[in-house]
């Protein structure tokens, strides 16, 4: 374990400190609005990757971008469990105004039963480095089983059925749904954190950050949900990299800074394309494209204003900003070219 003391007091302290003031906003008012959510999960983000400081300062910078990756790796594979979180508490069928307090508890038993299972991980791995490989075997399974078609999404658990079947209250019941739960998702997440470092500390913070973070995150996405609908087919591919990345550890070390990449680009394009119709992004690329070429040849020989005209025309049919700019151009084209342009 290479994380100093220090380190640990300021991540106890901080976690102690964000989570007090998440729930001293959220428990008061007994409900979450959309605003408040979106506001709680970007605090919790911010707060992650603030984290990033405390250890910089403690540790030096290598650790720190060794945090910070893992970071990222957890947020964006933490993003699943929400789906899930929503049909325990359906199944339970918790009361709206005790929702708040069971996903709480449950997400910080979530943590404790988390902590320990990384501690378990990384001393099998330290014991047997070829486990990797089986980890990202697992990772790969599951990366194509996101990616596949899913016929049944919503499908009780198979634990909720296990405890509702022997009596258990709706409320404990869906408090002990979730933390189990989550940690079947960390058997996917924390082994992906593996590919990057076998460090106990930027593993457990990156957690701590990236688990308490999931309760705004469960009433943002709940909303949102509808419109993320290739959300989870993106943390597929990307659990597809992250286990091939540990399937060729042994003989091949990923750079941290591809990892990071392969996080921020998967993500972001599953977001994007959930959000932005494929028709749209591709006009939007080649519109683009026409625009850079049309501007280059203002400067060197070439029709420039009639490019720049057929890359307006191609974004109008999309988005109604182009329409007025293309009648902006084409006033500067003479009518004989204008009439090509259309």
């Amino acid at each position: 374990m290479t994380g100093s003391a220090a380190a640990w007091v300021a991540l106890v302290a901080c976690g102690v400190i964000a989570l007090g003031v998440d729930l001293t906003l959220t428990l008061r008012s007994g409900r979450e609005s959309l605003r408040s959510a979106l506001i709680g999960s970007l605090g919790w983000v911010v707060a992650g990757l603030a984290f990033a400081a405390v250890v910089r300062a403690t540790l030096g910078a290598s650790h720190a971008g060794t945090y910070l990756t893992v970071f990222l790796l957890e947020k964006s594979l933490s993003l699943d469990n929400v789906a899930v979180f929503a049909v325990v508490l359906s199944a339970f069928a918790v009361a709206p105004a005790k929702r708040q307090r069971v996903l709480v508890g449950g997400i910080l038993a979530a943590l404790v039963l988390r902590v320990g299972f990384v501690a378990g991980g990384l001393a099998v791995v330290s014991a047997a480095h070829s486990v990797l490989v089986a980890f990202g075997a697992v990772l790969l399974v599951a990366g194509f089983r996101m990616v596949g078609d899913r016929t049944s999404e919503s499908t009780q658990p198979g634990v909720v059925r296990w405890l509702r079947r022997r009596g258990v209250s709706a409320t404990f019941g869906a408090l002990v749904a979730l933390a189990l739960t989550d940690l079947v998702f960390a058997v996917d997440s924390v082994p992906a954190a593996f590919a990057v470092t076998r460090d106990v500390f930027p593993i457990v913070a990156a957690n701590v950050f990236a688990v308490l973070g999931l309760r705004p995150l469960y009433d943002l996405l709940a909303a949102a949900m509808d419109r993320l609908a290739l959300l989870e087919r993106a943390l597929g591919v990307l659990l597809l990299l992250i286990g091939a990345a540990l399937v060729v550890e042994p003989w091949w070390k990923v750079p941290e800074w591809a990892i990071l990449l392969a996080v921020v680009t998967t993500l972001s394009a599953g977001v994007l394309l959930s959000l932005v119709s494929p028709r749209r992004v591709l006009v939007a690329v080649g519109g683009g494209i026409l625009l850079a070429a049309g501007a280059a040849m203002l400067v060197l020989p070439g029709p420039g204003l009639l490019v720049i005209a057929a890359g307006l025309a191609l974004l109008a049919t999309e988005f109604l900003w182009a329409k007025s700019a293309l009648n902006s151009v084409k006033k500067r084209i003479p009518r004989r070219k204008r009439e090509r342009v259309g």
